[in-house]
């Protein structure tokens, strides 16, 4: 898989958030520290990269995000805020039933239920 450069955001905090929003999107994130700040750890500038010629998903999920018009996969099924609302609150409930232990963690390779329902070949 090719990777390209999207974003640089403000921190690490900053870059696990919108890893999160996109990947729910069906687009995974590569996430690098700014190599010319790395002594700030955390707080040093991150960078975001998604793979080439998915860079759509990525800029939909921000405008979704930010309340923008969304154009294309986001709309197929309802209106963009509430399904992302609707799959953050899912991501939410599945990360808690996982800490409560009521749910065994996955097999190497294996997506969350309905996961598969929301990608697009």
């Amino acid at each position: 898989m090719s990777w390209t450069y999207w974003k640089t955001v403000p921190n690490l905090i900053v870059a696990e958030m919108w890893r999160g929003v996109i990947e729910l999107g069906g687009c995974p994130v590569k996430i690098l520290i700014d190599p010319n700040r790395v002594e700030e750890g955390i707080m040093a500038p991150h960078r975001l990269f998604v793979p080439r010629g998915k860079e759509f998903i990525a800029e939909e999920a921000m405008r979704a995000w930010s309340g923008e018009a969304v154009y294309g996969p986001a709309l197929a099924a309802g209106t963009h805020e509430r399904g992302l609302v609707a799959a953050l609150e899912r991501l939410v409930a599945v990360r808690e039933a996982k800490r409560r232990g009521e749910i065994p963690p996955p097999g190497p390779g294996a997506l969350p239920p309905g996961a598969q329902a929301g990608r697009q070949g």
